[in-house]
């Protein structure tokens, strides 16, 4: 008897269909964490032999490796390709069937699987030849805007007045850009040893730069460009487009992939590749600048502020021309956190962040892992008198803070419905406040709530975010750092994630003081038993522990900067 199954990412199967479906949505939620880190540890680990002039692999493994399909998604893509092997081997499928809407990179996993198992693959409404076409016209267009773009920038600043650029300072800070409180601090507690460079265009710069408060001096890397250096970008960027470098990187994952699982993954690599290849044009071209920076400047030590491809493209610079490197993550540590090259240092922003970077690694070869805490809490706070947690009486108004992501539409419709109607069916909650993030707008979320009957007490939040934390009762989101924040002032946060392994659980979310929930039933149930002694108490165990883990040192700047002068200057 034919068996066939349909593949789609949620929900039920289409109309009429009355034959077995492989919902990834679940399929996913059914992975563990040890699935997703050992898939982590394998792409940490290899290091292939790379004879073109940009380091490919070692800049975009973080992207290749990051499971949001709009990203490479291998730490989904290979746990899913095991259990779709296994569903189709022990239900003897014949067919599988591939919903239209489903993003390229799950398309790619299905092909690999069914020539694996000779199983047919029947991809509904596929694209026409002529279709085909068009989107590849699309995505090589983009490409060449994003170099164009970049070009064009270096080339006015070949002609355009320069910036102010300190020269001679020993140390170089790189931070993450739109994220400077993260890095800054330490550039200022450095004191005259550090400049500041951002590798952005140069309107992106001015923008960013214009409500800067610190004292350090912060430039744009377009003070340092050069014709030879345009020059060697070309010629990067004709390696980058001509699809053998890419081609040579999947070879040496797949033997890789094939060892450890099983699975032989060629189209999915390939198409991981492709994707994070059109998005990191210009992190690859920045390599060229950064090892004519740390070439032809007196710079002993680089401070890189993040774990995107452009901040690993300027470390690899470093460390190819013997800089010593230091690494402060732009946030805190996450569910799967990218670590650097072992021979650099890393900052750790958290004692609870360590442990679980040890847990995903589990012994092997990583950096140098110093828990010091996040200067950012202390350019936000004043961290000596954070508040005691708000004593909640039974007349107290008790209002919901909504602290929203940017992830795809779909999972913000889903997380802000979710969290409505649990708290909608509460008789604690007075009021409900949606704060977005920085990168989203409010209208997205402002329209949903108007299709709900009664929304009278669901508003934007529209003070900011330091006084809605401590105006709020309690705080919900899936994994924003904001709810450690709030933690850490006294108000309680409750992570609802049912995207995982797709969305992970930070460290902190997976404390056992935080409430994680992953299912509507869980999130209901939770609402629907506190009061507000409950909240009260549960404020000041995660205060306590927030404290504990987060807040390491008097000033984690100046800690840093002790370090740095210590081993890149003193010696």
């Amino acid at each position: 008897m034919k068996r066939s199954f349909f593949m789609k990412t949620a929900g039920d199967a289409p109309d009429g269909w009355d034959k077995e479906t492989f919902v990834l949505r679940e399929e996913l939620a059914a992975v563990d964490d040890e699935s997703v880190f050992e898939v982590l540890r394998l792409m940490y680990e290899h290091r292939p032999e790379e004879e073109w002039s940009v380091p490919l692999y070692q800049i975009i493994w973080t992207h290749l490796a990051t499971p949001y399909p709009d990203k490479g998604a291998l730490l989904d893509l290979v746990p899913l390709a095991q259990r779709l092997m296994t569903h189709i081997t022990e239900n003897n499928v014949d067919e599988l069937i591939v919903d239209s809407q489903l993003p390229e990179v799950y398309v790619a996993v299905a092909k690999d699987v069914c020539t694996q198992l000779d199983c047919k693959l029947s991809c509904q409404n596929e694209q026409s030849g002529v279709e085909q076409v068009v989107e590849w016209a699309k995505k090589t267009a983009r490409i060449f805007r994003q170099a164009g773009l970049l070009l064009l920038d270096q080339l006015l600043s070949l002609v355009l007045p320069k910036d102010y650029s300190p020269n001679g300072r020993p140390i170089s800070v790189f931070p993450y850009p739109d994220r400077f409180d993260s890095t800054l601090p330490i550039a200022e507690a450095l004191d005259g040893d550090a400049n500041c460079l951002i590798p952005r265009l140069r309107l992106q710069f001015y923008w960013s730069s214009l409500n800067l408060d610190y004292e350090p001096d912060v430039c744009s890397y377009q003070n340092y460009i050069t014709l030879g250096i345009i020059r060697r970008e070309l010629r990067v960027l004709g390696e980058i487009v001509n699809p053998v470098g890419r081609d040579e990187m999947v070879a040496s994952l797949l033997p890789l992939f094939k060892r450890e699982y099983g699975v032989a993954l060629p189209n999915t690599v390939q198409t991981a590749t492709r994707v994070v290849f059109e998005q990191n044009i210009r992190s690859l071209m920045y390599f060229c600048w950064a090892v004519d920076y740390f070439e032809n400047t007196d710079v002993n030590a680089a401070v890189i502020g993040g774990p995107n491809p452009r901040d690993f493209a300027i470390l690899e610079a470093a460390q190819r021309k013997d800089v010593d490197t230091y690494y402060v993550h732009h946030s805190t540590v996450t569910g799967t956190e990218f670590l650097p090259p072992s021979d650099t240092t890393y900052f750790v922003p958290s004692k609870i962040g360590v442990n679980h970077i040890k847990r995903i690694y589990d012994g092997g070869d990583i950096p140098e892992l110093l828990e010091i805490g996040r200067p950012y809490f202390e350019v936000a706070y004043d961290v000596n008198s954070l508040g005691t947690p708000n004593k909640l009486e039974e007349t107290t108004p008790f209002t919901v803070l909504i602290a929203t992501q940017p992830f795809e539409d779909d999972v913000r419709s889903e997380f802000l419905k979710t969290i409505l109607e649990a708290c909608m069916e509460s008789n604690l909650v007075d009021e409900i406040k949606i704060k977005t993030h920085p990168d989203e707008t409010p209208e997205f979320y402002q329209r949903q709530v108007d299709q709900l009957a009664d929304c009278d007490y669901v508003t934007m939040a529209s003070d900011d975010l330091g006084r809605e934390i401590k105006d709020a009762s309690l705080l919900m989101t899936i994994n924003s750092n904001v709810g450690l924040e709030a933690m850490l002032n006294g108000t309680p946060t409750v992570c609802y994630n049912s995207w995982y392994p797709a969305i992970q659980n930070k460290p902190y979310a997976r404390a056992p003081q935080v409430p994680l929930l992953k299912t509507n039933e869980a999130l209901s149930e939770f609402v629907s038993e506190q009061t507000p002694k409950s909240v009260t108490a549960l404020a000041s165990e995660q205060r306590e522990f927030a404290h504990e883990q987060f807040l390491l040192e008097e000033s984690a700047a100046d800690a840093i900067a002790e370090v740095i002068r210590a081993r890149s200057l003193n010696q």
